[in-house]
Protein backbone atom coordinates (compact mmCIF):
# COMPACT_ATOMS: atom_id res chain seq x y z
CA UNK A 1 0.00 0.00 0.00
CA UNK A 2 1.49 3.32 -1.07
CA UNK A 3 1.65 6.25 1.28
CA UNK A 4 -0.04 9.51 0.38
CA UNK A 5 3.32 11.08 -0.49
CA UNK A 6 4.21 8.16 -2.81
CA UNK A 7 0.76 8.38 -4.41
CA UNK A 8 1.11 12.10 -5.04
CA UNK A 9 4.55 11.63 -6.63
CA UNK A 10 3.36 8.76 -8.82
CA UNK A 11 0.32 10.66 -10.08
CA UNK A 12 2.28 13.76 -11.01
CA UNK A 13 3.43 14.40 -14.59
CA UNK A 14 6.01 16.97 -15.63
CA UNK A 15 5.90 19.00 -18.83
CA UNK A 16 8.54 16.75 -20.39
CA UNK A 17 6.37 13.66 -19.98
CA UNK A 18 4.41 12.79 -23.11
CA UNK A 19 3.09 9.57 -24.74
CA UNK A 20 5.87 9.55 -27.38
CA UNK A 21 8.68 9.55 -24.84
CA UNK A 22 11.24 6.72 -25.21
CA UNK A 23 12.64 5.58 -21.89
CA UNK A 24 15.18 3.04 -23.21
CA UNK A 25 17.58 3.15 -26.14
CA UNK A 26 16.63 -0.20 -27.72
CA UNK A 27 13.42 -2.08 -28.52
CA UNK A 28 12.31 -5.30 -26.90
CA UNK A 29 12.68 -8.02 -29.56
CA UNK A 30 12.37 -11.16 -27.44
CA UNK A 31 15.88 -12.56 -26.92
CA UNK A 32 16.94 -9.31 -25.17
CA UNK A 33 14.11 -9.51 -22.65
CA UNK A 34 16.32 -9.60 -19.57
CA UNK A 35 18.49 -6.59 -20.45
CA UNK A 36 15.45 -4.68 -21.72
CA UNK A 37 13.52 -5.36 -18.51
CA UNK A 38 16.33 -4.08 -16.34
CA UNK A 39 16.67 -0.91 -18.40
CA UNK A 40 12.92 -0.27 -18.41
CA UNK A 41 12.56 -0.82 -14.65
CA UNK A 42 15.40 1.59 -13.98
CA UNK A 43 13.76 4.22 -16.19
CA UNK A 44 10.34 3.79 -14.57
CA UNK A 45 11.89 4.00 -11.12
CA UNK A 46 13.63 7.23 -12.10
CA UNK A 47 10.23 8.58 -13.25
CA UNK A 48 8.65 7.45 -9.94
CA UNK A 49 6.18 5.32 -11.91
CA UNK A 50 7.39 1.89 -10.81
CA UNK A 51 4.26 1.41 -8.69
CA UNK A 52 2.07 1.19 -11.81
CA UNK A 53 4.01 -1.91 -12.88
CA UNK A 54 4.29 -3.60 -9.49
CA UNK A 55 0.70 -2.80 -8.50
CA UNK A 56 1.70 -0.71 -5.52
CA UNK A 57 -0.10 2.30 -6.99
CA UNK A 58 -3.52 0.66 -7.09
CA UNK A 59 -6.29 1.83 -9.36
CA UNK A 60 -8.43 4.49 -7.71
CA UNK A 61 -12.13 3.73 -7.24
CA UNK A 62 -14.45 5.05 -9.95
CA UNK A 63 -16.08 7.50 -7.55
CA UNK A 64 -12.70 8.80 -6.34
CA UNK A 65 -11.60 12.27 -7.45
CA UNK A 66 -8.22 10.71 -8.30
CA UNK A 67 -9.70 8.12 -10.66
CA UNK A 68 -9.26 10.12 -13.87
CA UNK A 69 -5.79 11.20 -12.80
CA UNK A 70 -4.79 7.59 -12.23
CA UNK A 71 -6.10 6.57 -15.67
CA UNK A 72 -4.14 9.39 -17.30
CA UNK A 73 -0.83 8.45 -15.70
CA UNK A 74 -1.42 4.71 -16.20
CA UNK A 75 -2.06 5.31 -19.92
CA UNK A 76 1.14 7.37 -20.07
CA UNK A 77 3.16 4.50 -18.57
CA UNK A 78 1.62 2.01 -21.00
CA UNK A 79 2.53 4.32 -23.90
CA UNK A 80 6.14 4.48 -22.72
CA UNK A 81 6.33 0.69 -22.55
CA UNK A 82 4.76 0.26 -26.00
CA UNK A 83 7.24 2.75 -27.46
CA UNK A 84 10.06 0.45 -26.33
CA UNK A 85 8.62 -2.79 -27.78
CA UNK A 86 8.87 -4.11 -31.32
CA UNK A 87 5.63 -4.05 -33.29
CA UNK A 88 5.08 -7.82 -33.21
CA UNK A 89 5.49 -8.07 -29.45
CA UNK A 90 3.48 -4.89 -28.88
CA UNK A 91 0.50 -6.47 -30.61
CA UNK A 92 0.75 -9.50 -28.34
CA UNK A 93 0.99 -7.15 -25.36
CA UNK A 94 -2.14 -5.26 -26.38
CA UNK A 95 -4.21 -8.34 -27.11
CA UNK A 96 -3.08 -10.33 -24.09
CA UNK A 97 -1.14 -13.18 -25.69
CA UNK A 98 1.04 -13.52 -22.60
CA UNK A 99 4.68 -14.58 -22.44
CA UNK A 100 4.14 -18.30 -23.06
CA UNK A 101 5.95 -18.30 -26.43
CA UNK A 102 8.91 -16.44 -24.94
CA UNK A 103 9.06 -18.85 -22.00
CA UNK A 104 9.03 -21.79 -24.44
CA UNK A 105 11.82 -20.21 -26.50
CA UNK A 106 14.05 -19.71 -23.45
CA UNK A 107 13.46 -23.25 -22.17
CA UNK A 108 14.22 -24.67 -25.62
CA UNK A 109 17.46 -22.70 -25.77
CA UNK A 110 18.35 -23.86 -22.25
CA UNK A 111 17.94 -27.55 -23.14
CA UNK A 112 20.32 -27.22 -26.10
CA UNK A 113 23.15 -25.51 -24.20
CA UNK A 114 26.31 -27.58 -23.69
CA UNK A 115 29.95 -26.68 -23.20
CA UNK A 116 31.36 -28.32 -26.35
CA UNK A 117 34.21 -26.03 -27.54
CA UNK A 118 33.25 -23.13 -25.23
CA UNK A 119 35.30 -22.20 -22.20
CA UNK A 120 33.89 -23.06 -18.80
CA UNK A 121 33.12 -19.39 -18.12
CA UNK A 122 31.35 -18.87 -21.46
CA UNK A 123 29.26 -22.03 -20.98
CA UNK A 124 28.13 -21.06 -17.48
CA UNK A 125 27.33 -17.51 -18.62
CA UNK A 126 24.92 -18.87 -21.24
CA UNK A 127 23.15 -20.97 -18.62
CA UNK A 128 23.00 -18.09 -16.14
CA UNK A 129 21.46 -15.78 -18.74
CA UNK A 130 18.61 -18.22 -19.43
CA UNK A 131 18.05 -18.87 -15.72
CA UNK A 132 17.81 -15.15 -15.02
CA UNK A 133 15.33 -14.63 -17.86
CA UNK A 134 13.13 -17.46 -16.58
CA UNK A 135 13.21 -16.03 -13.05
CA UNK A 136 11.96 -12.71 -14.42
CA UNK A 137 9.13 -14.40 -16.29
CA UNK A 138 8.18 -16.80 -13.49
CA UNK A 139 9.08 -15.39 -10.09
CA UNK A 140 8.31 -17.46 -7.00
CA UNK A 141 5.41 -16.25 -4.84
CA UNK A 142 6.21 -15.15 -1.32
CA UNK A 143 4.74 -17.14 1.56
CA UNK A 144 5.28 -17.95 5.23
CA UNK A 145 4.59 -21.70 5.04
CA UNK A 146 8.00 -22.68 3.67
CA UNK A 147 6.70 -23.89 0.30
CA UNK A 148 8.51 -21.14 -1.62
CA UNK A 149 11.78 -21.99 0.13
CA UNK A 150 11.39 -25.68 -0.70
CA UNK A 151 10.57 -24.87 -4.33
CA UNK A 152 13.58 -22.57 -4.54
CA UNK A 153 15.80 -25.37 -3.21
CA UNK A 154 14.38 -27.76 -5.81
CA UNK A 155 15.00 -25.29 -8.64
CA UNK A 156 18.59 -24.74 -7.46
CA UNK A 157 19.22 -28.48 -7.55
CA UNK A 158 17.80 -28.62 -11.08
CA UNK A 159 20.22 -25.86 -12.12
CA UNK A 160 23.13 -27.78 -10.60
CA UNK A 161 22.26 -30.98 -12.47
CA UNK A 162 21.74 -29.08 -15.71
CA UNK A 163 25.15 -27.41 -15.31
CA UNK A 164 26.81 -30.81 -14.82
CA UNK A 165 24.97 -32.46 -17.73
CA UNK A 166 26.31 -29.94 -20.22
CA UNK A 167 29.95 -30.13 -19.09
CA UNK A 168 32.53 -31.96 -21.19
CA UNK A 169 33.42 -35.53 -20.17
CA UNK A 170 36.83 -34.73 -18.72
CA UNK A 171 35.02 -33.08 -15.78
CA UNK A 172 33.30 -36.36 -14.79
CA UNK A 173 35.66 -37.00 -11.88
CA UNK A 174 35.06 -33.54 -10.44
CA UNK A 175 31.28 -33.90 -10.91
CA UNK A 176 31.25 -37.22 -9.04
CA UNK A 177 33.16 -35.66 -6.14
CA UNK A 178 30.70 -32.77 -5.87
CA UNK A 179 27.60 -34.97 -6.12
CA UNK A 180 28.52 -36.91 -2.98
CA UNK A 181 28.65 -33.71 -0.93
CA UNK A 182 25.96 -33.15 1.69
CA UNK A 183 24.24 -30.80 1.27
CA UNK A 184 24.68 -30.25 -2.45
CA UNK A 185 26.21 -26.87 -3.30
CA UNK A 186 24.41 -24.27 -5.39
CA UNK A 187 25.09 -24.10 -9.11
CA UNK A 188 27.09 -20.91 -8.54
CA UNK A 189 29.30 -22.54 -5.90
CA UNK A 190 29.73 -25.69 -8.02
CA UNK A 191 30.84 -23.55 -10.95
CA UNK A 192 33.41 -21.82 -8.74
CA UNK A 193 34.70 -25.20 -7.52
CA UNK A 194 35.06 -26.62 -11.05
CA UNK A 195 36.70 -23.41 -12.26
CA UNK A 196 39.19 -23.49 -9.37
CA UNK A 197 40.16 -27.10 -10.15
CA UNK A 198 40.54 -26.26 -13.84
CA UNK A 199 42.89 -23.38 -13.02
CA UNK A 200 44.97 -25.62 -10.74
CA UNK A 201 45.31 -28.16 -13.55
CA UNK A 202 46.38 -25.41 -15.95
CA UNK A 203 49.07 -24.29 -13.50
CA UNK A 204 50.33 -27.86 -13.09
CA UNK A 205 50.48 -28.36 -16.86
CA UNK A 206 52.33 -25.07 -17.34
CA UNK A 207 54.80 -25.96 -14.57
CA UNK A 208 55.38 -29.41 -16.07
CA UNK A 209 56.06 -27.92 -19.50
CA UNK A 210 58.43 -25.36 -17.96
CA UNK A 211 60.33 -28.11 -16.10
CA UNK A 212 60.69 -30.21 -19.26
CA UNK A 213 61.97 -27.22 -21.22
CA UNK A 214 64.46 -26.33 -18.50
CA UNK A 215 65.81 -29.90 -18.35
CA UNK A 216 66.14 -30.02 -22.14
CA UNK A 217 68.13 -26.80 -22.15
CA UNK A 218 70.36 -28.07 -19.35
CA UNK A 219 71.19 -31.21 -21.35
CA UNK A 220 71.94 -29.23 -24.49
CA UNK A 221 74.18 -26.68 -22.73
CA UNK A 222 77.78 -27.87 -22.24
CA UNK A 223 79.31 -27.52 -18.80
CA UNK A 224 82.20 -25.20 -17.99
CA UNK A 225 84.55 -28.15 -17.49
CA UNK A 226 83.58 -29.54 -20.89
CA UNK A 227 84.21 -26.21 -22.56
CA UNK A 228 87.55 -26.04 -20.79
CA UNK A 229 88.50 -29.56 -21.93
CA UNK A 230 87.52 -28.88 -25.54
CA UNK A 231 90.00 -26.01 -25.93
CA UNK A 232 92.56 -26.58 -28.65
CA UNK A 233 95.59 -28.03 -26.84
CA UNK A 234 97.99 -28.03 -29.79
CA UNK A 235 99.56 -24.69 -28.86
CA UNK A 236 99.75 -25.64 -25.20
CA UNK A 237 101.31 -29.09 -25.64
CA UNK A 238 103.90 -27.99 -28.22
CA UNK A 239 105.38 -25.37 -25.94
CA UNK A 240 107.86 -26.11 -23.11
CA UNK A 241 106.43 -25.40 -19.66
CA UNK A 242 109.18 -22.92 -18.93
CA UNK A 243 108.15 -20.87 -21.94
CA UNK A 244 104.48 -20.77 -21.03
CA UNK A 245 103.26 -17.43 -19.67
CA UNK A 246 99.62 -16.37 -19.03
CA UNK A 247 98.95 -12.80 -20.00
CA UNK A 248 95.70 -12.86 -17.97
CA UNK A 249 96.96 -13.71 -14.47
CA UNK A 250 100.58 -12.74 -15.23
CA UNK A 251 101.84 -16.13 -14.09
CA UNK A 252 104.30 -18.50 -15.79
CA UNK A 253 103.81 -22.21 -16.24
CA UNK A 254 100.58 -22.09 -18.32
CA UNK A 255 98.97 -20.20 -21.17
CA UNK A 256 95.83 -18.05 -21.22
CA UNK A 257 93.86 -20.95 -22.78
CA UNK A 258 94.47 -23.05 -19.64
CA UNK A 259 94.11 -20.30 -17.05
CA UNK A 260 91.87 -21.53 -14.25
CA UNK A 261 91.29 -18.03 -12.99
CA UNK A 262 89.94 -17.03 -16.39
CA UNK A 263 87.98 -20.13 -17.38
CA UNK A 264 87.09 -21.42 -13.93
CA UNK A 265 88.01 -24.55 -12.12
CA UNK A 266 86.76 -27.91 -13.49
CA UNK A 267 83.41 -29.01 -11.99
Amino acid sequence: MASQAELDDALSLSNSNNPNLKLVSFLLTGPNYLSWTRSMLLALRAKEKMGFVTGKIAKSPVDSPMHEKWLTVDSMVISWILNAISREIAEEFLFGEGHGPLFFQIKKELVNISQSTSTLAAYYTKLKKCWDEISVLCSLPSCNCGAAKALSKFEEREKLIQFFMGLNHHYDHVINQILIMEPLPSSTKAYAMVLNIERQNEIQIAFSQFTETTMALAVQRPSRSRRFTNIDNSRYNNKPKSDRFCDYCQTSGHLREKCLKLHGYPE
